[in-house]
């Protein structure tokens, strides 16, 4: 039997189940991969039972599907500091012994009754465990991050590990045949003030490291190309484009909708869904939907997990009058089967985001044929023809968004129309065929080296 090339993915953002970028590009690593012909390791830091125990897999499915559901507020939910301790110092004496957890993904995935949020890693070959890893490298220095990751990957025979956000990991004599692929899909911490001002300097400190010890970066847009190579003209960047791909959205159509917290849907709304973060511009929104509220009975629905900002958004809401604040829906971080169904039954999709590496929900909208109304960024021109988009000048003009999306709403009709002539311009790019053929030919680059 022919060896089958093994990558390990080592990706930090599979723990913050709101990531809606990073969770694109992993998802759409692990989905194309099988195809490409490798076996494919996620490095998770699930808190997994002891192996000893005789229902051993029982509990690896259970774990394992609330870590990829629920990610730190599980972990951080469940466990105690002792208990943490003794796991991480189990996982270390495994790590030194060259026998990391090892969960096969036919294990935890013959159960077909199992959250939707597992069988989107159906394509993995398994994952390699080492509890509560991505938070303690916060705490360590890169050398030693280093010399984990890549004793995991020897333990596993990869030939290639590949991140799916800037996460440094240095070269080693050890294993030097080992290549390394950094994915960077956006530079949003350095690029505006609306983030945290200590994310932005680790993230800085992080992509430096990160990209100088690559053996290829790749980027998900020429946007964010473009403007590593701005801050770092000697890195070379290869653009591949995620694969959004949406699926049949008539299957998931209903006419109610029950999403995150058991938020029920009805009637026509807008949509809105990304991090509820200062830099998506949740707040003008919110009052831009104000100006136009009693003249409407489309809703405006808001999805996504709290981030940084969510005080001034809270705050916001708190300020409107009782039949305004009736029609603007919260419906919190979804799943991606509930993304599915609020995406099938939305009337347009409004994002007035301050910036953006490469705007996925304006994506999605097209994809889906939705009218959409967005910031007039950059990275949107990689895809779109103007005319088939509401472009909003100035994010920060809460005026400008209402009267945006008063066109909008008055001509759907028509915006429905170019939506449908641009979505094979959408789909072309953004379709999982291109994807691969994309990262196959950035494969083809690193064995050059």
């Amino acid at each position: 039997m022919l060896h089958k090339p093994r990558i390990l993915i080592v990706s930090p953002g599979v723990e913050d189940s709101g990531s809606r970028g990073l969770g694109r590009v992993t998802v759409s690593l692990i989905d194309s991969l099988k195809d490409l012909g490798f076996d494919a390791f996620l490095l998770t830091g699930a808190l997994i039972p002891d192996p000893r125990k005789r229902v051993r897999i029982q509990l690896q499915r259970k774990y394992l599907g609330y870590y990829l559901n629920d990610g730190l507020s599980f972990i951080s939910s469940k466990t105690r500091l002792r208990q943490k301790v003794i796991l991480i110092i189990k996982d270390s004496l495994l790590l030194v012994m060259n026998r990391p957890t090892l969960v096969i993904n036919e294990d935890i995935l013959s159960n077909q009754s199992e959250p939707v949020v597992i069988r989107r890693f159906a394509n993995l070959k398994g994952y390699v465990n080492l509890t509560f890893f991505y938070q303690s490298c916060k705490k360590f220095p890169i050398s030693i991050r280093s010399i984990i990751i890549r004793r995991v990957a020897k333990s596993i025979g990869a030939d290639i590990i590949i991140t799916a956000s800037p996460f440094a990991i240095r070269n080693n004599k050890l294993n030097k045949d080992l290549k390394i692929i950094q994915y960077i899909h956006d530079l949003m911490p350095l690029n505006i003030l609306e983030t945290p001002i200590d994310s932005g300097i680790w993230f800085a400190n992080e992509m430096i490291e990160a990209v100088e010890s690559a053996d290829l970066v790749i980027s998900s847009s020429k946007n964010a190309k473009n403007k590593l190579q701005q801050i770092m003209p000697r890195i070379n960047t290869k653009v591949v484009y995620l694969s959004c791909e949406l699926g049949d959205l008539e299957k998931v159509k209903n006419s109610e909708i029950i999403v995150g917290d058991s938020v029920s849907i009805r009637g026509d709304y807008m949509l809105f869904m990304s991090a509820l973060e200062k830099r998506k511009n949740v707040v003008r929104l919110i009052k831009a939907y104000q100006l136009i509220a009693n003249n409407t009975k489309i809703k405006l629905v808001i999805a996504g997990s709290k981030g940084y900002g969510w005080d001034e958004i809270e705050a916001c809401l708190q300020t409107l009058d009782k039949k305004t604040r009736k029609k603007i829906i919260i419906a919190g971080y979804v799943d991606e089967n509930e993304k599915m169904q609020l995406i099938a039954r939305a009337s347009m999709i409004i994002h007035p985001a301050i910036d953006e590496g490469l705007g996925i929900p304006v994506i999605e909208g097209m994809l889906a044929r939705l009218p959409v109304v967005a910031t007039r960024l950059e990275s949107l021109y990689e895809f779109i023809d103007e005319s088939s988009v509401v472009l909003i000048d100035d994010p920060y003009n809460v005026f400008e968004i209402s009267d945006k999306i008063k066109y909008a709403l008055k001509h759907l009709s028509k915006l429905n129309d170019m939506a449908n002539k641009n979505y094979d311009q959408v789909f072309n790019i953004f379709s999982k065929d291109s994807f691969e053929a994309r990262l196959k030919q950035a494969f083809e680059i690193v064995k050059l080296k």
